[in-house]
């Protein structure tokens, strides 16, 4: 079990700390702090060195004062704290059952379908909800949809060539449909 903070004050900063090993990564930009410490704190020599830029190795140098090795770590890049969509749950309900639907119509058809229901939607925002209920597996082709992806019989067949040229070369458009003339 790991709970952390709740129970002992500091936990979550131990809880942080390297184990027993440092990272590969920690390792290197250790390499990289002692060199800079060696040859006297100049943060442009050690840079030019070893291909970073300043301003990281202040980063690092900075984070190995404050925190020794486990300041050298990588940590998640990622923000805090993630907007969440805003867009009401009946309405996303409401366009996936719309793009179940009519799995071949894009959002600004969409967007007509619910504006004369009186809801009033971006474009963009119904993109947006089409695109995580994809990302989340939710959103699923009915199948009328796969009936009407493949093509009809006899519509548009290939036209046998001639001579075997191009026809964009021939001014031909190398399709003929299932009209006979």
């Amino acid at each position: 079990m790991s709970i952390y903070g709740a129970i002992l004050p500091g936990a979550a900063r131990l809880a942080r700390l390297p184990a027993e090993e440092p990272s590969e990564t920690a390792k290197r930009r250790l390499k990289v702090i002692q060199w800079y410490q060696g040859y006297g704190g100049r943060v442009r020599l050690t840079a030019r060195h070893f291909g970073f830029s300043p301003d990281t190795i202040s980063r690092w140098a900075r984070a190995y004062r404050k925190d020794g090795i486990a300041g050298l770590e990588p940590r998640s890049r990622r923000p805090r704290r993630v907007r969440q969509p805003q867009t009401p749950r009946a309405l996303v309900e409401r366009i996936q059952a719309l793009r179940e639907q009519y799995s071949r119509w894009g959002r600004e058809k969409l967007r007509v379908l619910l504006e004369r229901e009186g809801i009033n939607i971006s474009a963009k925002s119904i993109d947006r909800v089409i695109a995580r209920l994809k990302a989340r597996g939710v959103l699923r082709r009915t199948s009328a949809a796969l009936q009407g992806n493949q093509v009809a019989s006899g519509a548009v067949t290939a036209a046998p060539r001639v001579g075997g040229g191009s026809p964009r070369g021939s001014g031909a458009s190398g399709y003929q449909t299932g009209v006979s003339g």
